[in-house]
Order: C-alpha cells, then sequence, then structure tokens
C-alpha cells in the first residue's frame, strides 16, 4: 500500500474500529451526564465527538477560556473507555461576540442581516470572526494537545447555510476587490463591459458597486 498517496480508497492506519454518535454535555444536567458513560458503553460506543456549538461554555467573555465542563466529560468517558473527536466550536458565535461585532453576521440577497441565535450566521470571509476563530481554535487546540483520551479533531465544514450567497460588509468589499483586479483599476473599462450607461448606472468608483443581488 502506498502511504504516501491521500486517498479515500487507502486503508486506515487506526488501531480500532471508533464507532459512536455527537455527544452535547452542555446539554444536560449533572446528574444524567454522570450516566451517560454507562449507557454509551452497554450501547457499544468507544467514541464520542463534542464541543462544535459549545464556543459560549468555552469562552464565555472575550479572552476568558473555561473548559471545565469538557475536561470533566473526557475524563468521565475516557474511564469507561470512550475516547473523544473534538471538534472547533466556530459554528456558533458566541452572543458577547455578535452583539459587540455585528459586522460578523451574514446578509441574504434581500439586505436581511441574520441575527443570533441560530448557527453559521457569522460570514467566514470577515477578518474579526476569522480572529476570534482562530483564537477559540488555538486555545483549545493547546489545552488539550496532550490529552490521551482526545484522539481526533473535526474543524467546521458546514459553511453557507441557510442561504448560498452572502452580501454583507466583508463581502461587499472582497467583492470590489476582486473588481478592481478584473479591471486592472480601470473603471472606464468596467462601465463599458457592463453597459452601465443604460438606466444611469455609470459608476465612478469602486465602492459605489455593490453585489449583485436580489433587489425585490
Amino acid at each position: 500500500m502506498d502511504q504516501r498517496t491521500l486517498s479515500h480508497q487507502r486503508t486506515s492506519r487506526l488501531r480500532q474500529f471508533y464507532y459512536g454518535s455527537p455527544y452535547y454535555p452542555e446539554h444536560w444536567d449533572a446528574a444524567t451526564r454522570s450516566l451517560d458513560p454507562q449507557r454509551m458503553q452497554a450501547a457499544g460506543w468507544n467514541c464520542v465527538r463534542m464541543a462544535e456549538f459549545a464556543w459560549d461554555r468555552m469562552e464565555p467573555e472575550k479572552g476568558r477560556f473555561d473548559f471545565s465542563l469538557f475536561d470533566e466529560t473526557i475524563q468521565r468517558m475516557g474511564a469507561a473507555g470512550i475516547v473523544t473527536i473534538l471538534c472547533t466550536p466556530t459554528a456558533t458565535p458566541p452572543v458577547w461576540l455578535t452583539r459587540a461585532h455585528p459586522e460578523i453576521l451574514r446578509v441574504d440577497e434581500q439586505g436581511v442581516r441574520m441575527e443570533h441565535g441560530s448557527r453559521q450566521q457569522a460570514c467566514t470571509t470577515g477578518a474579526i470572526y476569522r480572529q476570534h476563530s482562530n483564537r477559540i481554535t488555538a486555545a483549545l487546540a493547546h489545552h488539550y494537545a496532550d490529552n490521551p483520551n482526545v484522539v481526533g479533531w473535526q474543524t467546521d465544514n458546514e459553511f453557507n447555510c441557510h442561504f448560498s450567497e452572502c452580501h454583507c460588509h466583508a463581502c461587499q468589499e472582497g467583492f470590489r476587490e476582486f473588481l478592481r483586479e478584473k479591471y486592472s483599476g480601470d473603471l472606464e473599462a468596467l462601465n463599458q463591459a457592463w453597459g452601465t450607461s443604460f438606466w444611469a448606472q455609470t459608476y465612478r468608483d469602486f465602492s459605489e458597486i455593490d453585489t449583485p443581488h436580489n433587489q425585490k
């Protein structure tokens, strides 16, 4: 077997087959959590995946990290022979972040901005969201780097939930930068290519251009 080539056909080098499910300890009280490992063990579980929606529990305030719930849960699972795959919690920014920086929220083609209380409500294009995502992910990785019960990581992978396009400020700026490059900074060339003399659409500055969207 060629170990150099990454492929879905490559035989796994894991020493055992991991079988389990997602688990959300933040949903349950302490009494319930204390019994969960035994229930999972009885069902044949040897692995759980957790933390993808728990940013608010890990960082209840900006810069103050608290991993105690997951420390306890991972240790308890490990004692029952159940290992953990940890997820980055970036799919659900905490309310303190979306309130302080509403500009990170996604905007649909009607110009309606998403609000806190869903998931994937932040636009991955934005620098502020990326900065905070890098910070919580780095803190999580550092905290659990040497934990023997953590056997893998899952990065956020469900982009463009709710709607496929975003028209937030960061996306608008990204689109304008794309046009500057495409037309070499020549607005006259853009106006000519787009036929903007029709219906008085002529642009005098790239900052005047918005992303194409439905204006019902």
